[in-house]
């Protein structure tokens, strides 16, 4: 609110952007499954291109979103001590939203260096302004140095492993498409900004090229997957924007038919998206129900999407108060997401990006819950593997017919699951 109030003075615009920024998403979309046609969204399988989701479901994409306004607020008014702030915290906490701002600010620097006709005017430009950007910005360099080298080794290298790995099924087109019609609108604002020479705006338009731009960039240097750069909070500048197309529009309307457009065509617009926020409520109130009738799965995976079992949660308690410190327990996906989080173990075997070469454990995994392991192999593959326990749940006990080797000692059994210790018996 406080961004829109900057580049409005109308209270029927700023609330119109407001409104947008907020509400509007991807257009209609209908799929045919079930014997009938239902809504959809294009890009549903992002959290970030649904509307009700994507200022509640990932904390630190929404911290982003505030930094990044943030650092454009602090550029705008030239307060140098919020801008370096804001950019350490969004160096460490959500780099994507950093470098947006940079590539705006690049942008911005780049246009005005253009703008001056006489050459002394440009140097005195530069020597002004440019070069304390420059300094300013490797001090929020820091962050990024900072994290290139910790994921240039093991473990969290595989946090940029698994992106290139596993990348995502982004299209650009889907992507548009999903964006709504704030992309479309917000384009042709950007378009009469440009024309006009409206310098209050034109941040606005460089920060969805930088957006755009990143996407691109890592679309063909794969470094990262360039889903990263629709984590920037694009939608608010597009909803300005296309506040600014629309308040043109229904100028041009007036004129001619007499008639104030405005409210019908923000109306129109946010119309556009009620089969999208339709289908996230449905799905999310679907989801509660399905948690009070139990017919999930008794260790979904993901795993944030289900209240644990109560003997499966004592079981991952036990640890806490039974295991030494940093001891290694091997176990199917869920409990290794839940056990570095609430006690002191490490786990062979968890979060899929945060897992070093995940995918052969997985498979190594899968082998050893089958029974698909003789016992001297299963004796060598826990040894590597450096294992302490063993956590045997029903997310485990559904890959085959596990096998209780000598070498594994329960020293806890509930309902559910079973914990073994690893011994030293030879097999």
């Amino acid at each position: 609110w406080i961004l829109i109030t900057r580049f409005f003075r109308r209270p029927i615009e700023r609330r119109i952007a407001f409104l947008l920024a907020l509400f509007s998403g991807s257009l209609p979309r209908f799929a045919y499954y079930s014997g009938g046609w239902h809504p959809t969204l294009f890009m549903n399988w992002w959290q970030e291109m649904d509307v009700i989701k994507r200022a509640t479901y990932v904390p630190h994409y929404l911290l982003g979103h505030i930094l990044t306004i943030v650092l454009l607020l602090a550029l705008l008014e030239n307060r140098r001590f919020w801008l370096v702030l804001a950019g350490l915290v969004a160096g460490f906490a959500h780099p994507p939203s950093l470098l947006i701002v940079w590539g705006a600010w690049g942008l911005m620097t780049t246009y005005q260096t253009i703008r001056f006709r006489r050459k002394k005017e440009s140097l005195e430009y530069i020597k002004s302004y440019f070069v304390r950007l420059i300094f300013l910005t490797l001090v929020m360099l820091v962050p990024l140095v900072y994290l290139g080298r910790v994921t240039a080794v093991y473990p969290w290298k595989s946090l940029t492993d698994f992106d290139r790995v596993h990348p995502l099924p982004f299209k650009l087109g889907e992507y548009l498409l999903a964006l709504g019609a704030t992309f479309f609108l917000g384009i042709g604002g950007g378009f009469l900004v440009v024309r006009r020479g409206q310098k209050k705006f034109l941040p606005l338009v460089f920060w969805v090229l930088s957006a755009f731009g990143g996407i691109l960039v890592f679309k063909f240097i794969p470094l990262q997957s360039e889903v990263r750069f629709i984590q920037v909070a694009v939608h608010v500048p597009l909803a300005i924007l296309a506040t600014l197309a629309l308040s043109e529009l229904s100028v041009w309307l007036k004129a001619r038919i007499k008639i104030k457009t405005l409210p019908w065509l923000a109306f129109a617009v946010l119309a556009l998206s009620v089969p999208g926020i339709y289908i996230s409520l449905k799905g999310q109130f679907q989801f509660i129900n399905q948690r009070v009738a139990a017919v999930l799965p008794l260790v979904p995976s993901p795993p944030q999407v289900m209240y644990p079992l109560k003997s499966w949660w004592q079981a991952i308690k036990w640890f806490e108060t039974n295991q030494a410190s940093n001891e290694v327990v091997l176990s199917e996906f869920t409990a290794g997401n839940y056990l570095p989080a609430y006690t002191d173990a490490r786990v062979f075997f968890g979060h899929t990006s945060e897992t070093p070469f995940y995918d052969q454990k997985k498979f190594l995994v899968y082998r050893f819950f089958a029974g698909q392991m003789l016992p001297a192999e299963a004796k060598d593959f826990l040894t590597q593997a450096e294992a302490d326990y063993v956590f045997f749940g029903p997310q485990e006990q559904v890959l085959g017919e596990f096998k209780a080797y000598p070498f594994l000692q329960p020293v806890l059994e509930n309902d559910f699951v079973t914990i073994y210790e690893i011994t030293n018996e030879k097999t």
